[in-house]
């Protein structure tokens, strides 16, 4: 999700990867910090999604949770490093790689969501769906190269999943008490996106002043007023939340098995079943 910001001031060839020829730019200065890394802080902020989404990753190995959440949360590890990837070098290729998975990885995630019960609803005509559609939009985005039309689908399939999510919550029985862990992490997953889309915003709306405080402000605390880098910050916690919400629900309908949700500082859950009493 973009701004277009022509910062032609620090767009040549004389740093490391030379011209920016991606369609996308950010307010952050381009290789400001390092010659190396075009945009530095979007580039490390970026790694969140990866680092809790391997964190998860063990976890679902050491528990033995069912694989199609061990490669939704590859997911999410593939979308930090083609952002990583992507800020780091302002290349239209890298900038597809962190766009376009995206996409793969919200629809996804909506699909694991429909099918969340014991059984499959749909058989082969709901993966065939979401598949021709992860198709369509990557054949429409290349071709026209609009970040309108790439926020609109990524933003239309995000509304949609904490709307049904919320519906099969409201699904469950008063009474479970795993119904209170999942509302906890649907309104952390929520909120955390509903924040990071405010400071996306920011970021697009107020690039000028910021940059002005920045200056102002000067290192280190310039870092804290990098909008885009609270985006990823924000909603690498929101995706970690939601696709736990996700896991737990297939285990609460399931029934297989009690677990526990343990949040470590600051903040940030995840799964356990160490010494945990059923419900």
């Amino acid at each position: 999700m973009t701004m277009i910001l022509a910062d032609t001031s620090r767009n040549n060839s004389t740093y490391f990867w030379g011209e920016r020829t991606s369609t996308l730019d950010w307010c952050e200065e381009n290789y400001l910090t390092s010659n190396y890394i075009a945009e530095f802080w979007n580039t490390l902020t970026s790694m969140i999604f990866v680092v809790l989404a391997f964190i998860s990753i063990r976890q679902c190995i050491k528990y033995k949770l069912q694989k199609r959440i061990i490669v939704l949360f590859l997911g999410i590890a593939l979308v930090g490093i083609g952002s990583v990837l992507f800020h780091m070098t302002l290349k239209l290729s890298t900038q597809l790689l962190d766009e376009l998975p995206m996409i793969y990885v919200t629809n996804s995630f909506a699909y694991l969501l429909i099918e969340s019960g014991s059984e499959l609803k749909y058989g082969l005509a709901l993966p065939i769906f979401v598949f021709a559609l992860d198709v369509a939009i990557t054949v429409t985005y290349i071709f026209l190269l609009n970040p309108i039309f790439h926020q609109v689908s990524f933003g239309a399939v995000i509304i949609f999943s904490f709307v049904f999510s919320a519906i099969l919550l409201r699904r469950l029985p008063n009474s479970s008490h795993g119904k209170k862990r999942l509302n906890s992490l649907l309104l952390r997953a929520f909120f955390g996106f509903l924040f990071g889309f405010a400071a996306w915003n920011l970021d697009n709306i107020c690039c000028n002043s910021l940059r002005s405080f920045r200056i102002r402000f000067g290192a280190p605390w310039d870092a804290l007023l990098q909008m885009h880098g609270w985006w990823h910050i924000l909603t690498a916690y929101s995706a970690h939340c939601l696709s736990l919400f996700l896991t737990a629900l297939r285990l609460e309908i399931s029934g297989a098995r009690p677990y526990d949700i343990k949040y470590f500082f600051p903040g940030i859950p995840f799964l356990s079943f160490e010494n945990v009493k059923q419900d």
